[in-house]
Order: structure tokens, then C-alpha cells, then sequence
């Protein structure tokens, strides 16, 4: 939405992109990556330049339903504010999971922001260890990715959150999404929003097979990631990253990433 705002001395604006989808697996082979988390920036101005004023929540990644034998998941949109044609504050958006594949990677926070997906697994290939580049220019950065296990039977990863980096697949689990941030706790109870004081968890990678335990999500609604289920998604409104799945191509898909969030507080 947008508003014209006037004879406000001071702005405070925690804005969190949205997170990405996990991504899709195929059964007995490249065990999906979860996904990572959103972005959260915290910014203060002051003065304020009177103007109309345009608040985009950016938009989770959606669940793969292509019906592929495997995909990696979608980046999360940035979610900002805009004065005019400027953009005020901008959040980036997570990025997603891979599947081990060459042709589905895992991908790295979106625009410079977000944290990384988790690395698939597949036919000995390890998957990669993705994160943000080193320009990074938030107070909350995002956080890498896990990486995956090389070899069969082996974990992927799970997808970075805004607290910490999602683990490392393992020969017998796989990674859990990295935690993500309670600095903001007290704008989470006083506006109802998060998970328990938590935004922007990472997203739980696949497990490769029965043998192998599925990543959990991270702290702050991170989705779980799931062999032949549904896997969780990220939470609504918290810019977490989904988890992944793992099975035949034809049941279900990756699960979709959580919305952004921007909360604006002022004094006048």
C-alpha cells in the first residue's frame, strides 16, 4: 500500500524479505537442499522528507509443482519502501535449494542480501555451500547455506537463516535450517508477529531415503524438509525458507517460502 506522510520528526522500519521454496528431489537420488531465509534490515531516519510513500511485502518463493524429476526451489522477492521512484529500504530476498544437479544449483541470497540455500546431494556430487557475497550491507545479515555430503545415502543441506547458518548434511541426517533472529523480540510481541520472538528461520534439507533423517527448520518458522510427505512451509510473514523434499516426482513438490514483513514505527 502507499500514504503520504507529514510532520513526522522520526521512522523506524524493519522491513524482512520473503524467503525461499525448498526444493524437489527425486526418489533415491539428489536429496533436496532447504532454503534460505530472508533478509532483516532494521533502518532509522530522521528527519523524514514528506512524500507518498509505497510499502511492497515481498513474496515467498512458490512450491515447485512442475511435476520435474528434480528442481531446485524460487528466491524470495525483497520486500521495501519506497519514496517515489526511490527505494528507501529494500530487503532481499533468500535464496533457494539445490538438488546436487548441475542444472539445479543452489543459489545465493538474492541481491546481496538474503541467506544462502542448502546444497543437494546426488550420484557422489556434493552439493554447494552458498551464501552472500562479501559486499554484504545489512545490520542482520543473512547466513550460509549447509553443505551436502559427498556420496550416496548421504544429507543435504539446510538452508541459511537470519541467525545462523544452516547445517551440514551428514551420513546419517540431514542438515537443519539455520536459526533465525530474535533481536527483534520486542517488535514481535508488541505487533504479534514471528515465531516466538524468532523471523526469518532456514528451511530443513531432504532426507535421502529411510535410512536418513530429514532436516529440521530453523528457529522463527523455518520449514521442515520431508521424504514422500508434504514438507513444511516457511512460515507467513516471517521471511522463512521452506523445506525440501524427497520422492517420486509426481507427489509433491518443494515446499513454498514465508512472506516478508515490513513494520514501521514513528514519533511526531
Amino acid at each position: 500500500g502507499s500514504g503520504f506522510v507529514g510532520g513526522i520528526s522520526s521512522l523506524e522500519v524493519l522491513a524482512i524479505g520473503g524467503g525461499a521454496s525448498g526444493s524437489k528431489g527425486l526418489a533415491g537420488d539428489y536429496p533436496g537442499g532447504g532454503a534460505g531465509a530472508g533478509q532483516v534490515k532494521f533502518q532509522s531516519f530522521s528527519p523524514i522528507v514528506a512524500g507518498a510513500y509505497t510499502i511492497i511485502i515481498g513474496a515467498g518463493g512458490g512450491a515447485r509443482n512442475d511435476n520435474a524429476d528434480r528442481d531446485s526451489g524460487l528466491s524470495g522477492d525483497p520486500s521495501q519502501v519506497k519514496l517515489g521512484t526511490t527505494v528507501f529500504v529494500i530487503a532481499s530476498g533468500g535464496g533457494a535449494g539445490g538438488t546436487g544437479d548441475n542444472d539445479a544449483v543452489a543459489q545465493n541470497g538474492e541481491s546481496k542480501g538474503g541467506s544462502g540455500g542448502g546444497g543437494g546431494n546426488g550420484n557422489g556430487t556434493a552439493g554447494l555451500t552458498t551464501g552472500n557475497p562479501s559486499d554484504r550491507f545489512t545490520e542482520v545479515w543473512g547466513n550460509d547455506a549447509g553443505d551436502a555430503v559427498t556420496g550416496g545415502n548421504r544429507g543435504s543441506g539446510g538452508g541459511g537463516g537470519a541467525g545462523a547458518a544452516g547445517q551440514d548434511g551428514t551420513t546419517t541426517k540431514s542438515g537443519n535450517g539455520g536459526a533465525g533472529t530474535n533481536e527483534y523480540s520486542a517488535w514481535a510481541t508488541a505487533t504479534s508477529t514471528g515465531v516466538s520472538g524468532y523471523y526469518a528461520g532456514g528451511g530443513g534439507g531432504a532426507p535421502y531415503n529411510n535410512a536418513n533423517q530429514a532436516g529440521l527448520g530453523g528457529a522463527g518458522g523455518g520449514g521442515a524438509g520431508a521424504l514422500n510427505a508434504e514438507p513444511a512451509s516457511g512460515a507467513a510473514n516471517t521471511g522463512s525458507g521452506g523445506g525440501a523434499f524427497q520422492g517420486s516426482a509426481n507427489t509433491y513438490n518443494g515446499s513454498a517460502g514465508g512472506s516478508g514483513l515490513v513494520i514501521i514505527r514513528y514519533t511526531v
